[in-house]
């Protein structure tokens, strides 16, 4: 994972703010006390804020619901292991938090540690990108008239990203979560892949 000096001291801060304290709503309080914004783009498993200084973005993902994982961290791990893939989120830090009560993980919470990202103008490239993306991670049991396979791909990297995904859902059992918000760009108009797995 890439690390710069700003990067060390912000992830030495969250370890600070986060593993020594329980997982309880208190932990909103605890970044904000030290400037850390809540965004509206609340996921089922996730909160996310952006840093004061607006160059991280922090992703705190939660497993409330017993019957129901949050399948970020697989795809956290792609970004981990693939850093130069421009596909895949800049990972600065991922980590696994977990409270137990009577032997037993009570609470679990993933953190992530990441680039800011804006969303996919439409009629770009990265739209087009996005689409080519979402058209060929279908449901296995969804009704399609085309086969993905035969999708012409705007380019190599993009294929073999699409790939690995491919490999990712198969390994883990999981299932393709394509909906548009789950994309985003850089500022160079480049297309991120953010999460795409349920």
């Amino acid at each position: 994972m890439q690390q710069f000096p700003q990067t060390t001291a912000v992830i030495d801060s969250l370890k600070t703010i986060l593993l020594p304290h329980p997982i309880n709503c208190e932990v909103s309080l605890r970044l904000h006390n030290v400037g850390w914004k809540p965004l509206k783009s609340v996921g089922l498993f996730s909160d996310i804020y952006l840093s004061n200084c607006e160059q991280f973005i922090l992703r705190l993902g939660h497993d409330d619901d017993k019957s129901l994982k949050d399948s970020y961290p697989y795809h956290a791990q792609n970004c981990i292991q693939h850093p130069n893939n421009p596909y895949f989120q800049k990972m600065y830090w991922h980590c696994y938090h977990s409270q137990h009560q009577t032997g037993k993980i009570d609470k679990s919470m993933n953190i992530s540690l990441m680039e800011p990202l804006q969303p996919v103008a439409e009629n770009s490239p990265a739209a087009e990108e996005r689409e080519y993306v979402q058209k060929s991670l279908r449901c296995r049991y969804e009704y399609i008239d085309y086969n993905p396979d035969d999708l012409p791909p705007p380019n190599p990297l993009l294929h073999r990203t699409v790939q690995l995904l491919k490999a990712t859902a198969e390994k883990h059992n999981l299932h393709y979560d394509m909906q548009n918000d789950n994309f985003m760009m850089r500022s160079d108009g480049h297309l991120v892949i953010l999460d795409p797995f349920q």
